[in-house]
């Protein structure tokens, strides 16, 4: 087995890294090239990688990355239960839906409770929502109620 060493020899003489990989070299690419204020060199000016260790990003920009990545991985989870006012049969369903979801897929959750949303608009707020929007577009939360009014003739 080969030694490690840090001396001269198969590196010559720079440690582990060639210089061409180090932030203070004269690399063309745009974050090689020194810089200050960078959010990587920390506290003590120096030139540290993120993701080396824990110490190269404040603390608050750790913990809200990290709160981002479990806000997305959970969104996936996320359950509306909404309800749809069907104002011509005097009938308010419950429906469960996705932030993701369309409301072409509301309108496929209705036919499958037996309703037709033919020729029917939702309205949301007073406003009209168009069948590509997705729920999330939409605005709707948690308790949110639709209003399918039938389309004027």
């Amino acid at each position: 087995m080969q030694a490690v060493h840090r001396g001269k020899g198969r590196h010559g003489g720079r440690g582990w890294a060639s210089q061409r990989h180090h932030p203070a070299s004269s690399s063309s690419h745009p974050w090689d090239a020194p810089a200050a204020g960078r959010a990587w060199e920390g506290r003590r000016g120096g030139g540290g990688w993120p993701g080396r260790s824990g110490r190269c990003w404040p603390r608050s920009l750790r913990l809200a990355a990290a709160m981002e990545g479990l806000r997305r991985g959970l969104s996936r989870w996320k359950r509306y239960h909404i309800k749809v006012h069907l104002a011509d049969e005097a009938l308010l369903l419950p429906l469960t839906v996705r932030p993701r979801d369309t409301l072409s897929d509301l309108r496929a959750q209705l036919v499958g409770q037996g309703v037709s949303s033919w020729r029917r608009t939702f309205y949301y707020n007073a406003r009209p929502l168009p069948d590509h929007q997705t729920v999330r577009e939409a605005r709707l939360q948690d308790g949110s109620v639709l209003l399918l009014l039938s389309d004027p003739r």
